[in-house]
């Protein structure tokens, strides 16, 4: 009788045994959160979080090269914008100091064709007088002469008259003609100078919008860099997350692996 009570004890005993062994084992399976196949999916959207990550650093660097020439660009053509100014500066200045000679020369001009007209004038006058006094004045000199070297000078007096006369004019054509070349050649200088003046205002023109053109480009490529940074946070974020899924559905494997195992062990124990 007691043989029979212990042996319905230890049946009993196996059987709590199982029962804990099976409720144990349970309670470590349905304790799993993650199942185990998303460890293989978690990792695939790593990837490719992962990929559009670098890719969007690369955008990032990419803008952020592109940015730095443009600017470099700007820098260099703004260099040359000052420059073109100055050059603008001192040819306006050039060609106002050019203005300034040409009204001198005209003044100049003037006086020359006065000074000549004036001598025309004069020496017209005096042949016309000595047409008309039929050179008797002259004769009279010659007359009151005393002997052959008074003579010559009377002559040479005569002479010179005319000489003077006409050396003088042709002085003042000559003097006339001269300031006409040289007002002419400022004329053509300044004349140059405005068509430099033209070109000059065209490369200014040019650099302006070339300039304006840049700066729209490297503000074009401040918005890139900024979505690029933007884009690479958002996947950065994901890399992260998909890490964690990841380690969770590492761990819950584990768990399930050692649940089974102990299963197994609680199983051959229940068996014994």
């Amino acid at each position: 009788m007691k043989r029979k009570i212990q042996n319905m004890y230890e049946s009993n005993r196996r059987m709590l045994k199982r029962l804990l062994c099976g409720l144990l084992v349970s309670a470590m399976v349905c304790g799993q959160t993650v199942p185990a196949w998303a460890t293989s999916k978690a990792e695939k959207e790593k990837q490719e979080a992962q990929k559009k990550l670098e890719e969007a650093n690369k955008k990032a660097q990419d803008a952020e090269g592109k940015k730095s020439a443009a600017q470099n660009q700007v820098s260099k053509l703004t260099s040359d914008l000052t420059a073109l100014l100055s050059d603008i500066k001192v040819l306006e200045t050039d060609m106002a100091n050019k203005e300034a000679e040409i009204k001198q020369a005209e003044l100049d001009y003037a006086a020359a064709k006065k000074d000549e007209e004036k001598q025309y004038a004069s020496m017209k006058k005096r042949i016309q007088y000595m047409y008309e006094k039929g050179d008797t004045e002259y004769l009279d000199i010659f007359l009151q002469v005393k002997n052959m070297s008074d003579l010559l000078n009377k002559a040479e007096y005569v002479e010179g008259i005319y000489t003077y006369d006409r050396d003088m004019l042709i002085t003042y054509q000559e003097t006339k003609q001269k300031v006409a070349d040289y007002k002419s050649n400022l004329e053509e200088d300044k004349a140059e100078m405005e068509v430099m003046e033209l070109e000059y205002k065209e490369q200014q023109s040019a650099l302006e919008t070339l300039i304006s053109t840049k700066k729209k480009e490297v503000s074009n490529f401040d918005s890139q860099l900024a979505q690029a940074k933007q884009d690479a946070a958002v996947f950065a974020q994901t890399v992260a997350k998909k890490n964690e899924e990841i380690r969770k559905a590492k761990e819950e494997e584990a768990r399930k692996k050692a649940a089974e195992e102990a299963r197994k062990k609680a199983e051959e124990e229940a068996r014994k």
